[in-house]
């Protein structure tokens, strides 16, 4: 706080130095900035520091709404009590899901002064994977709208059946993204990917789904119909399936395929020789991910059955 003085001097009327003192009350308003994850609460603070007395109000605005103290929902307002020339003023938020400027209003009888902070929000996102039984997997998670640096040490991987963290994984801080390497999956399992985040760890579950495709190879003779076919195993969903056949280098038409179910899919065909069918399996695990492939080839042999004529003599 500071003192000034102000003198008035005045030859016209024969006064000198008329004089009265100003006292100039300097407080300070402090708000913290910070990040917290998409859907948690919050709580922000604001500190009125160097006051002599308590402000006649102060309240807060929130995209262009303002809350006073005892408003409650999904903005809470508390004031705290004055304490060493200095009193808090919090709100909490119940759930933040987007990045929101905070705006503290400190009332006083010399009028009202505003200090704000944006909270900034940032998210941890994956999605359910597929993956064909004793093949190597890569699974991803991704840290959304998180400005600061992430070190890979701040980062683990656990599988539901593990104790131990996984190792085999990286973590890139120019897109947020890390990715779990899973060799020789067999089973269904769930995998955590966890992150520290200004002290709090936030997580997500990843699910894989783990299926087995098996060929049925098949003989057949000339002019005889038969079905190259697949069997599909173990897979939990029943949309976002395509199934192509190929043989070659030709793509066989899709009217040609007659789909009983997914997991009994076969191409009717007629031969003239040994083929090999490869059945294509295009399975899109959840919204928002890439198609996985798995091919299968099936075998289908071709034989020629041959008849000797035989010459009957008469009887006598």
């Amino acid at each position: 706080d500071s003192t000034f003085s102000c003198k008035v001097s005045s030859t016209e009327w024969n006064k000198v130095e008329d004089k009265t003192s100003v006292t100039l009350n300097v407080f300070g308003i402090a708000l913290t900035d910070r990040e917290v994850e998409s859907g948690s609460s919050v709580t922000v603070v604001c500190t009125v520091s160097g006051i002599s007395q308590s402000p006649t109000s102060i309240s807060w605005t929130v995209a262009g709404t303002t809350y006073n103290t005892g408003d409650t929902g999904d903005y809470k307002v508390i004031d705290g009590v004055m304490s060493s020339e200095s009193i808090e003023s919090t709100i909490e938020v119940v759930a933040i899901t987007a990045d929101t400027m905070f705006t503290c209003n400190v009332a006083v009888p010399d009028g009202t002064f505003t200090d704000d902070k944006e909270i900034k929000v940032f998210g941890l996102h994956a999605h359910n994977d597929v993956a064909l039984s004793g093949g190597d997997l890569q699974i991803s998670c991704t840290l959304d709208g998180f400005e600061g640096t992430i070190t890979k040490s701040a980062i683990t991987w656990k599988a539901e059946d593990d104790d131990a963290d996984a190792s085999e994984y990286d973590w890139e801080q120019a897109t947020g993204v890390t990715t779990l390497t899973v060799t020789g999956i067999t089973t269904d399992t769930s995998y955590t990917c966890s992150v520290e985040v200004n002290g709090k760890i936030s997580t997500h579950l990843v699910e894989v789904d783990v299926f087995t495709i098996s060929g049925v190879p098949d003989v057949v003779t000339a002019n005889l119909e038969t079905m190259a076919r697949i069997v599909i195993s173990g897979l939990t969903q029943s949309e976002g399936i395509a199934i192509a056949w190929t043989t070659g280098d030709t793509t066989l038409a899709t009217d040609e395929l007659e789909k009983h179910s997914y997991d009994n899919d076969g191409l009717k065909v007629t031969l003239t020789e040994d083929t090999t069918y490869t059945a294509t399996v295009s399975v899109t695990p959840s919204e928002g991910v890439t198609a996985r492939e798995f091919t299968k080839e099936v075998d289908i042999d071709f034989v020629t059955l041959q008849f000797d004529n035989v010459n009957k003599g008469s009887r006598n």
